[in-house]
């Protein structure tokens, strides 16, 4: 998500989509926007900007795929913080909240330009066990939910790769 000045615009990408009807996004709750699925084998770009929004306020997002038999999965949580002077001059990843956490936690990121970015989770063996995002963002403040339902507790480390930067934390799993 790209928050700007009463704005927060959402992009998403897939790899593969077939039998995918749609996708719901909802803000704080509330469907806000159905985007009719390309029904693409090797996946698609998509992009929804959600106007008339309030600088300062912090806004919920959902993202679900439902199929063309009405089955649905969620795909993804977000939180965005629409304001009009914010200007991101670094590239950051910040340490995730709440730390430790049970079974989600949010992972804040700065970009300075679009380009592509990566953050993965790895268990204290270094095997990747989770790739959080994976694709083009655009310039600003991002914040990503992550769900660890499925892995024990323990120290685990996420990091970042965008535009030749690097940058990697460590939180705590405590189920």
């Amino acid at each position: 998500a790209v928050a700007g000045n009463g704005l927060v615009t959402l992009n998403w990408n897939t790899l593969s989509e077939t039998d995918v009807d749609h996708f719901e996004l909802s803000r704080n709750g509330s469907v806000v926007a159905n985007v009719a699925a390309m029904n693409s084998a090797t996946g698609a770009n998509y992009s929804y900007t959600d106007n008339g929004l309030t600088n300062g306020t912090t806004y919920n997002y959902s993202l679900v795929s439902v199929d063309v038999n009405g089955a649905r999965q969620a795909l993804a949580t977000l939180s965005a913080t629409p304001s009009g002077s914010a200007v991101i001059t670094e590239y950051a990843l910040h340490q995730n909240y709440p730390n430790p956490f049970n079974p989600t936690t949010n992972i804040a990121f700065d970009m300075v330009e679009a380009g592509k970015v990566s953050i993965s989770v790895f268990n204290v063996m270094g095997q990747k066990v989770a790739e959080i995002v994976n694709g083009n963002m655009e310039a600003g403040r991002h914040v990503v939910n992550f769900d660890a339902t499925g892995l024990s507790s323990g120290l685990y480390l996420y990091k970042m790769e965008a535009n030749g930067f690097t940058a990697q934390a460590k939180m705590v799993l405590m189920k």
